[in-house]
């Protein structure tokens, strides 16, 4: 086993430990409860449905 091999293994080893262990962390903490509320959270509730209202920089708005 070459040193490179090694240190590649080691490395993937490392990284799936630490993937592991920050969704135990997430799940225990509650951060998968309400996956939706971050979605729902860019809408206002005066925002017209069915309008976009945000444009880009120069942008005109179209006619409805």
């Amino acid at each position: 086993m070459t040193l490179a091999f090694a240190l590649i293994l080691l490395t993937l080893i490392g990284f799936t430990v630490s993937a592991v262990f920050v969704f135990g962390w997430a799940a225990r903490s509650g951060q998968f409860r309400d996956v939706n509320a971050g979605a729902k959270a860019v809408f206002s509730p005066d925002e017209p449905e069915g309008r976009p209202t945000d444009l880009f920089p120069n942008q005109q708005r179209p006619k409805l």
